[in-house]
């Protein structure tokens, strides 16, 4: 189903436009959400694939807002393994979560 959806965007439209269609057709209304508001100062379970218990470790470890989370991820100059090898280690975070 993705992929045959991936080429009908494909054919009708390209680039940006075509890249914000397969990312409001692929992700959780959670993030959908989200990414509607700037990042500001939305706390850490307000990001997709953090609950209450993962927002509450990160709090303890100093990530109480998202833009500390996303700042991590820059710090580590957005190596997507080395980011989700450091929450897995801060908060323990699964695979799925970090995907989120």
């Amino acid at each position: 189903m993705l992929r045959e959806l991936e080429l009908l965007v494909s054919r009708t439209w390209s680039g940006a436009q075509r890249r914000l269609i397969l990312i409001k057709t692929t992700t959780s209304k959670k993030h959908q959400d989200f990414v509607t508001e700037p990042m500001g100062e939305q706390p850490v379970e307000n990001m997709a694939g953090i609950g209450e218990i993962i927002g509450k470790k990160l709090e303890k470890k100093g990530f109480d807002k998202a833009c500390v989370v996303f700042g991590q991820f820059l710090v580590l100059k957005k190596d997507e393994d080395l980011f989700w090898k450091r929450l897995k280690d801060t908060c323990g975070i699964n695979a799925k979560q970090s995907w989120d």
